[in-house]
Parts: structure tokens; sequence; C-alpha cells
């Protein structure tokens, strides 16, 4: 009897462990590119390691706009495993570019045939998270450095306004230590001397939604583009590391704007008189 009760009280206390661990999870999240492309991953350990699991995703478009006739589109796309519990792949709708009035009837999740999880009324412009930008480029003379950068792909033509956050760092920091610039340029010009030695940057995006009601959430930052690495010949001062205070941001005439940066690091940075 006793280790009858033992063993029950070990299921209740694995079924319960079990359950909060379950709780952790998220489930279906999916975001996209604002073109045709949706970026789906899924958080569950509902299914087996070796389930054959899907998403599946339905959207519709005209065939005949003035009658009113509607074609319905389903694509779907195998999900692989990531890591633990995590699985991911990407829907992809070749005859369907994604606009502000797009509602997708459902996005599921499918194994060996049974539905897992489902979202309904899915709506593209609530869940935008664009490509990372190209690789940058660095080019420096002896009066400043210019970093440059493209898109990663052909953003959406419905988004008209970018906002670009570029990290730069001394290559022995860590990217918790770089300092962030933001604009809404794809370059920086940056005067000669305030950066010196071995430096690295990266670049992230995402768009500006000016839509009426739209909301600030509905845009997620890109991952990080690769990585550049460049040395500048100025030799490194011996009494301090430092970073530019502001950059001239965009344009080619003397006369632009300038820009403050926001210092996320702890590196000491140039006062407003060594400008």
């Amino acid at each position: 009897m006793t280790i009858l009760l033992s063993l029950f009280l070990l299921v209740v206390l694995f079924s319960v462990h079990a359950a909060n661990f379950h709780k952790g999870l998220r489930g279906l999240s999916c975001v996209n590119d604002y073109v045709n492309n949706i970026s789906c991953t899924w958080e569950s350990s509902a299914a087996t390691p070796h389930a054959d699991c899907w998403v599946l995703g339905e959207q519709s478009t005209f065939i005949g706009r003035k009658l009113g006739v509607k074609e319905k589109l389903i694509e779907s796309c195998k999900l692989k495993r990531h890591i633990n519990f995590t699985r991911g792949c990407n829907l992809v709708f070749e005859k369907k570019k994604f606009s502000y009035d797009n509602v997708m009837p459902y996005i599921r999740v499918e194994c060996n045939g049974t539905m897992m999880e489902n979202i309904t009324d899915y709506k593209p412009v609530e869940h935008i998270k664009m490509h990372p930008p190209g690789v940058p480029n660095v080019n420096s003379t002896a009066n400043e450095t210019i970093i440059s950068w493209r898109p990663g792909s052909l953003p959406s033509n419905y988004l008209k306004t970018l906002s670009f956050q570029t990290q730069i760092k001394q290559k022995h920091q860590t990217w918790n230590e770089a300092i962030i610039l933001s604009t809404p340029q794809r370059e920086l010009w940056i005067s000669a001397g305030k950066l010196k030695g071995h430096c690295e940057v990266r670049v992230r995006v995402k768009p500006i939604l000016s839509y009426k009601n739209s909301n600030s959430h509905w845009s997620n930052w890109s991952n990080w583009s690769p990585t550049t690495s460049w040395t500048n010949e100025v030799e490194t001062s011996q009494n301090r590391e430092r970073l530019l205070r502001v950059v001239r941001a965009g344009g080619s005439s003397k006369g632009s704007r300038y820009q403050t940066l926001q210092n996320t690091s702890t590196l000491s940075t140039l006062s407003t008189e060594e400008i």
C-alpha cells in the first residue's frame, strides 16, 4: 500500500511539473516580411520528436475582380526541428502579396494529419519582421568613415519609411557594450578620428507604419545583419577608448543634419567640446 501511494504521488508531482513546463512554451507564432513570406515558429511538447508536422496557411486572391470571384490559396511547409521543443519553417505565397487589408482565415499546425494549433484571422500588417540588411560596407578616408548598407531583400512597396539601428564596437568588446546609432538613412558618415583601432559594425531594420490606427508593436526589428570588421590606421589612445558622440546621418552635403547617439555601453564618449 505504501509503495502504491508513493508511486501515485510521483505521478501527480510529475504531471504538475509537466503542466507548468508546458505553460512556458509559446506555441505557434508567425511573422512576415509584408511581401509574401511568413516565418512560423512552433514551441510545443505536444508532438513526438519524429512526428510529421506541417504549417498550413490559407488566403484568397481575386481571379475575376469585376465579378468578385476569389481563388483560395493554401500553402504549406514542413516544420523542422531547431532546439528542444522548437520547430520552424517558412510559408511562401508566390501568387499573392500582402497588403493592409489582407486577412488570412487561418494558419495552423498539423502533425500526422491531426490539427495541433490554429491561428485565425491572421493579419500580416500586424506581424511585420523584415529580412536583415546586407553586409555593411565600410569606406575609410583621411577625413571620414562611411558605413552604408542595402536591404537584405526588396522591401514591400507599402513600407515607405524605414528605421535602421547600427551597433559599433571595438573587436575585443561584446555586443552588449556596443554603441547603438539610429537613422532613417542607409548610411552613416563619421568624422575621422572618432573611430579608432579594430572596429566591428552590424545593422538591423524595422518599418515605421503610417497607416491610420496602426500600432508601433505591429513591426519588429529584423535580425542583425552579418558583421563587417575594419581597422582604422589612427593609433588608439592609451588613456581612453571612445567612439563617436555625434554622427552625420546620410546625405553628401556638408550641411547634413547631426544625430545624437544612444550610448548603452560603458565606453567613455566624446564631450560636446571635443566634437
